[in-house]
């Protein structure tokens, strides 16, 4: 066996890994980084040719190693340093995954059909599971809902005691929808709506606040700014009755979701257990402002009386992207993904004023699902998961891969910038 045929049965296996990561993604953080991991490691081996690979993705393999070189020198100087290090230090597998992908997409083409279609079937699958666990109070697998209390039931379906469920879909959905639109099939329009509209009922019943919320602002941004028809746009609305059959039928619903919401939103704060989880990441920044005290340092840093406010201000992580990031890896860590986030919220507001005022359309439907889900991803004042989380970051760079994805797929001749001319 040569050379060219070895490299060949490579490039298939990565492009076995790569569709089956959003069925790993089911079954905890584990297979998908073992697929992603594979991938970026025979890329790096195999493939990696700095000279072969377009300006775009070089802008941002040398932003995110930046980032890297960051969290591994804060590692270095955290007083728990192994498990800095053991986060860090790998952390560069997502930076090389997505020039990876683009790279096997070169000669194969098919990548993108299969990676849509067994992205579809997943979700399709966990939605209807989750309805299932709703309705009769076990799924497929024989999981029941988890009972916080007498009036907060978690529907989690498949990922059975992992509370994920809300969170999973919040952050496929961009995906989703951008593959639709990718397609350019017939009735993408009305595909996306129906999925926005189940994806919105299964992220409700989970329970999960903060997802909801996430998929409140995705519908929101996508409904103003996407390029729909009155009508089409107009179905939407149909989620609203849906819920609020649920909430005039499920008291324990309607206490979760709109009595603790509503009262959250006037309080300013979800609650006063994520407040003091902000105020002991605080402390913790005020310490070491520069570098941090080092990637997944909160979870044994909070505990310390200089630090916590109270007995409930301390678990693995803060609740909260940015803060974390201001403790864990100091102003340098922070500004990098501020950075980011605040190139995202320039773009929406230039899109929103193009539409709007110019009547222009700067992106199309499949990209803007995308940015607007980076948006929210990134979104700084809302309770999210642990950053430096496998599983999340999992999710975060395969929508940075779609977004690259959609370049090469647009057939919108407005979009000036098509990366597949530059990787040719």
């Amino acid at each position: 066996m040569n050379n060219l045929e070895n490299k060949k049965i490579l490039l298939d296996i990565s492009y076995i890994f790569f569709c089956l990561i959003p069925v790993g993604l089911v079954t905890g953080p584990f297979l998908p980084d073992l697929f992603l991991s594979l991938i970026s490691l025979i890329y790096i081996l195999f493939f990696y040719k700095i000279d072969k690979i377009n300006k775009y993705i070089k802008i941002f393999i040398y932003f995110s190693l930046s980032f890297y070189f960051i969290i591994v020198l804060s590692s270095l100087f955290s007083e728990t340093i192994l498990i800095s290090l053991k986060s860090s230090i790998f952390y560069f597998r997502f930076i090389f995954f997505i020039p990876a992908i683009l790279f096997i997409y070169k000669s194969k083409t098919n990548l993108i059909n299969h990676f849509f279609y067994i992205t579809i079937l997943t979700c399709l699958i966990i939605i209807f599971d989750s309805y299932l666990q709703y309705l009769y109070g076990k799924n497929i697998l024989g999981f029941s809902p988890i009972k916080i209390s007498d009036y907060d039931l978690r529907i989690t379906g498949m990922f059975g005691k992992d509370e994920v469920l809300g969170s999973f879909l919040s952050k496929v959905l961009p995906i989703i929808i951008s593959l639709i639109f990718l397609k350019n099939s017939k009735n993408k329009d009305i595909l996306s709506i129906i999925f926005l509209i189940i994806f919105g009922i299964a992220i409700f019943l989970s329970s999960e606040r903060a997802s909801f919320i996430h998929f409140l602002m995705f519908s929101i941004l996508f409904f103003f700014l996407a390029e729909l028809s009155f009508k089409i746009k107009l179905s939407f609305f149909l989620l609203i009755p849906i819920l609020l059959l649920i909430i005039a039928n499920d008291s324990g619903k309607k206490h979760r979701m709109v009595d603790n919401t509503i009262n959250s939103i006037k309080n300013l704060q979800f609650s006063t257990y994520h407040t003091d989880h902000y105020k002991t990441a605080l402390n913790m920044y005020n310490d070491k402002k520069i570098i941090g005290h080092g990637p997944k340092s909160f979870r044994f840093k909070c505990s310390d009386p200089k630090y916590k406010v109270s007995k409930n201000s301390c678990s693995t992580h803060p609740h909260n992207t940015y803060l974390q990031l201001l403790s864990e890896t100091g102003i340098l860590g922070f500004l990098i993904i501020f950075i980011s986030f605040s190139c995202l919220a320039y773009l929406i507001l230039k899109i929103f004023i193009y539409k709007y005022f110019t009547k222009k359309t700067l992106f199309h439907n499949s990209q803007l699902s995308i940015i607007i889900g980076l948006f929210v991803f990134l979104w700084p004042i809302s309770p999210n998961g642990n950053f430096f989380n496998n599983w999340l970051s999992i999710i975060l760079f395969l929508q940075i891969t779609v977004l690259f994805f959609t370049f090469f797929y647009s057939s919108d001749s407005k979009i000036k910038t098509n990366i597949k001319k530059y990787i040719s």
